[in-house]
Parts: structure tokens; sequence; C-alpha cells
């Protein structure tokens, strides 16, 4: 299984090289787009326990990359645990558009560095993708990861960011039909976690798994809205 999920990482990945002049000084590629935006992904590889959601997480990673625009600030945290590690902070490289003649005379900015360029930008997030999923299956608790998205965001300002939150939402150990087990997973987690100080942004968590009786399992953490319940809406994204 973690053999397939990595062999569609390669496939994702484009190696290749390009001329590089040390003499020409390239611009701040965060500089060169003036509505560029600031995207965050949050990736906890260690939920991925199933084929499918691994599928989705690596659909999910493929798509956002197709998205990203010149001057777009890239930010990916690699969670693992209570642990959080920033993997990758830069900016989606390229040049502006330019007539032909004025392409001619500026020397502002090199498509043939971008492109160089570009192609180390997705290796650093290809990498980042293979640095989470290298903990794919590995036990984990999941209100410990909503503990460390929320110590994260605690004294942090997120309304300048696009946040996308890479998560499967399935316990560890559990399949995401098997009413039994999860049935179980509520019981330890009701019994062993306050619930209740669970405090999270309105952020975005892209491809969880879509079953229904996963859905059922976090509305059923609410307690039917008691005050010792979980109170956090899972804005769920599907990026396909």
């Amino acid at each position: 299984m973690r053999a397939k999920f990595f062999a569609n990482l390669f496939g994702f990945l484009i190696l290749a090289t390009t001329p590089h002049n040390p003499a020409f000084a390239q611009p701040d590629y965060c500089t060169l787009n003036e509505s560029g935006k600031k995207i965050e992904l949050h990736i906890f590889g260690e939920s991925y326990q199933s084929s499918d959601d691994q599928q989705y997480f690596m659909t999910g990673m493929t798509r956002l990359y197709s998205i990203f625009e010149m001057g777009d600030a890239v930010r990916i945290i690699v969670h693992k645990g209570r642990s959080t590690r920033i993997t990758m902070d830069e900016c989606m490289p390229g040049c502006p558009d330019t007539g032909l003649f004025e392409g001619l005379f500026s020397n502002s900015c090199s498509e043939q560095i971008s492109k160089k360029d570009t192609i180390s930008f997705k290796n650093k997030y290809v990498s980042s993708i293979k640095k989470a999923a290298s903990s794919a299956g590995e036990e984990f608790d999941i209100i410990e990861h909503l503990t460390n998205l929320q110590d994260y965001f605690s004294q942090r300002d997120v309304e300048n960011f696009e946040t996308y939150v890479f998560h499967s939402l399935v316990p560890f150990g559990v399949e995401a039909d098997d009413n039994d087990a999860l049935d179980s997973a509520f019981v330890n987690i009701t019994q062993t976690h306050q619930l209740s100080e669970l405090k999270l942004p309105q952020i975005q968590f892209v491809n969880t798994n879509p079953g229904r009786h996963i859905q059922k399992f976090w509305k059923d953490l609410g307690l039917k809205g008691h005050s010792s319940g979980l109170n956090i809406r899972f804005d769920r994204t599907v990026i396909d």
C-alpha cells in the first residue's frame, strides 16, 4: 500500500535542469504579483491509513498545486503527533507578461531562471508531501492533532491566509465504515479528552474521508450541544 503511495508521488515529480547565469540578479518572486495569495497547507500524514484516503490526499495536493500563480506565497506545515515543522515557505516563481520589445531590453526577470526555480519549487513541494506521507499509518491521537492545530493558530491571524488542512478525520485503527470501531473510538475520546476546550478558526479541511459514518461520528462528539461536547465546525472542501 505504502509503495503505491510513493509511486504516485514520483509520478507527480518532474525533474529537469536549466542553465543558470549566476551574474543575473533574479527579483524576489513575492514582489512580482500585487494580488498574490498567502497560502498555508497543514498536512497530517499519520491520518492516511487507507489507500482511499491516501488517494484523496494525493489528488488534493496535486490539484491545489495546479492553481498556484506567480507570486503566491506557499507555506507547508507538516504535523506529526504534537510536533510541527515548516517544510516549505516561498513564493511561486514566474515572470510578469511583457511585450515582445519590452522583453528584449528588460533584465528584471529571466524566464530561463524562473523555469529552473519553478522546478526547484515543485521539488520542495513534493519533498514536503513525501515527508508527511512517510508517517502514513503510524499511531496517532486524533484529538491531539486538533490540539496541535489549535496551538498553532492560537497566536496567529488567519484572516490574510488561505488555509487548507489535509487530514482524513478518521481516528487511528478505525475503518471509516466500521460502526463498532467508531463507537469504541467515541467512548475513548469522550472519556479521555476535554472536548469543549478545543477551539479552531474557520479553516478548510480538504478531501477528508467522505463516509457518512465518519461525518456522524464527528457530529456525535458534539454531544447534542452539551457544554462538554466538541464545538468545532469542520468546513469540508473537496478538491478533485
